[in-house]
């Protein structure tokens, strides 16, 4: 099913990051992966990834 954000989303991508704040069990991670998965998913929730959002730790340039 295609989502209305997703080619928004996929623009935008191309030039900043982007947060999915949605409610639990909302569709978020579903949205994200028909996006592709070239891109890095950090999800608040996961401690670890935490510690990268705070450190600003992750990759802004992936190989592709």
């Amino acid at each position: 099913m295609k989502r209305n954000l997703s080619g928004v989303i996929s623009r935008d991508l191309q030039r900043k990051i982007i947060l999915i704040s949605e409610p639990r069990q909302s569709g978020k991670i579903t949205l994200s992966k028909m996006i592709g998965n070239d891109y890095d998913y950090l999800n608040y929730d996961n401690s670890a990834d935490r510690v990268r959002i705070r450190e600003q730790s992750w990759d802004r340039i992936r190989d592709r």
